[in-house]
C-alpha cells in the first residue's frame, strides 16, 4: 500500500502495520500508522474509496504530529469485506465494533463524506468513546438532494438501466474519488452517447477529462491507487447504501436536528472545499451554527473530499492544532 512506502521514505521511520481484523465474521483490512501510545485518531473513508487512498499521504503526516493513526477499509470496500446491512447507522455499529476488536477505547475520528455521516453516527450511539469530531465534506445534514441523478430510491435501477456499471461506473468512481461520478455520468451521457460499448481504454480516457473538470490534481493517484478500488462489490455496496439513503422525502442522513441538542457536545471541526459540486453550499455553516465552539474552514479552490488528499500536509495540521485546543494536555506536535 501507499502508506508503507510513505513512511518508510518519511524524515523518521513511522512504527507502520498492517493487519486483518474480523467483525461478526467480516474482514476488515486495516493500517496503523504512529506511535502505539499516541492518542488514538481513527479515518473513515467515503463510499468508492478506502483507507488507503483517501488518506494516502495524510496518516503520515498526522502520524509523525504524534497520533496513532488507525484506517479501516469499511466493509465493500478496498480489502475488506462485504457486509450484510448498508444503512449509515449499520456502518455506524460496525465501526463502534471494530474499535472494540482493535482495542480502541476512545478515540478522535476524522471522517470524508460518507464517513462523516458514520463518525457522527457513532458520536451519537456512544459519546463517551469519541472524543472530538473532524468532519470533511461530510454528508450530515442534507436535506434535499442536489443532483438530478439522486432523486428517488430508484436511483440505483436507473443508473443500471442507462449504463454498463460493471465496465464503467468503477473507473469513474476511481478518478474521482467520491460520488462525483453522478455529476460525470450526466456528462458523459452526451459527450459520448452509449457507453455500454465502450473499451476500457476509452472510459479511462473519458473520465480522466471528466476528473480535470471536478477535481484538481487527480494525476496524484497512481495506476496502483485505481486498481485498488475497481472492484464491483465497491460500486455494489454503494448502491446498496444509497438505497437505504435515498427516500421520497430526502436523505435519511440529516444529523441538524441532533446538532441542535445539548446531547451533542463534542469538539468539531468542520473542513468544506469551496468547489464541492455534490454537498449543499450551506451544509457547514449550518452545521458550525449548530454546534457550540465549532470551528469551521473553507479551500475555496478544492473539491468534494480533497482537502485529505491534495492538501495533506495542510489538512493534519489543521487536526492537530484543533485537537490540542481542545486536549491541551496532549503532546502533539504543531
Amino acid at each position: 500500500m501507499a502508506a508503507v512506502e510513505l513512511a518508510q521514505h518519511s524524515e523518521k521511520r513511522l512504527p507502520y502495520r498492517e493487519f486483518d481484523v474480523s467483525v461478526h465474521g467480516k474482514n476488515w483490512h486495516t493500517m496503523q500508522v504512529g506511535d502505539p501510545a499516541g492518542p488514538n485518531l481513527l479515518g473513515l473513508h467515503g463510499v468508492m474509496t478506502s483507507g488507503a487512498l483517501c488518506f494516502k499521504e495524510a496518516v503520515v503526516h498526522l502520524a509523525q504530529k504524534g497520533f496513532k493513526v488507525t484506517v479501516p477499509d469499511m466493509p465493500g470496500y478496498g480489502q475488506s469485506d462485504r457486509p450484510e446491512q448498508f444503512s449509515t447507522d449499520d456502518f455506524a455499529d460496525g465501526v463502534l465494533d471494530f474499535m472494540d476488536e482493535v482495542g480502541i477505547g476512545e478515540t478522535h475520528t476524522m471522517g470524508v463524506s460518507f464517513g462523516g455521516g458514520v463518525e457522527v453516527g457513532m458520536a451519537k450511539k456512544a459519546q463517551g468513546r469519541i472524543q472530538s469530531v473532524t468532519l470533511i465534506d461530510a454528508w450530515v445534514a442534507e436535506e434535499r438532494l442536489h443532483i438530478p441523478y439522486v432523486d428517488t430510491n430508484r436511483l440505483g435501477n436507473a443508473v443500471m438501466r442507462a449504463i454498463n456499471v460493471e465496465n464503467i461506473a468503477s473507473h469513474i468512481f476511481n478518478l474521482s474519488i467520491v460520488p462525483q461520478a453522478f455529476l460525470a455520468l450526466k456528462e458523459a451521457k452526451h459527450v459520448v452517447g452509449d457507453l455500454a460499448h465502450l473499451r476500457t481504454d476509452a472510459v479511462r480516457e473519458l473520465t480522466i477529462h471528466l476528473a480535470d473538470r471536478f477535481i484538481a490534481g487527480h494525476e496524484y493517484f497512481s495506476d496502483e491507487d485505481l486498481q485498488a478500488i475497481i472492484d464491483k462489490e465497491a460500486w455494489r455496496t454503494m448502491f446498496s447504501w444509497l438505497k437505504t439513503e435515498i427516500t421520497s422525502h430526502g436523505p435519511r442522513t440529516n444529523y441538524l436536528p441532533y446538532f441542535d441538542s445539548a446531547v451533542f457536545h463534542h469538539p468539531t471541526l468542520i473542513l468544506k472545499g469551496g468547489n464541492d459540486k455534490l454537498l449543499s453550499r450551506d451544509w457547514a455553516k449550518k452545521v458550525h451554527g449548530k454546534i457550540p465552539d465549532s470551528q469551521l474552514y473553507e479551500f475555496d479552490d478544492l473539491g468534494h473530499g480533497s482537502l485529505p488528499i491534495q492538501e495533506a500536509e495542510r489538512f493534519a495540521s489543521l487536526v492537530a492544532g484543533f485537537i490540542s485546543q481542545s486536549y491541551p494536555s496532549l503532546r502533539l506536535s504543531a
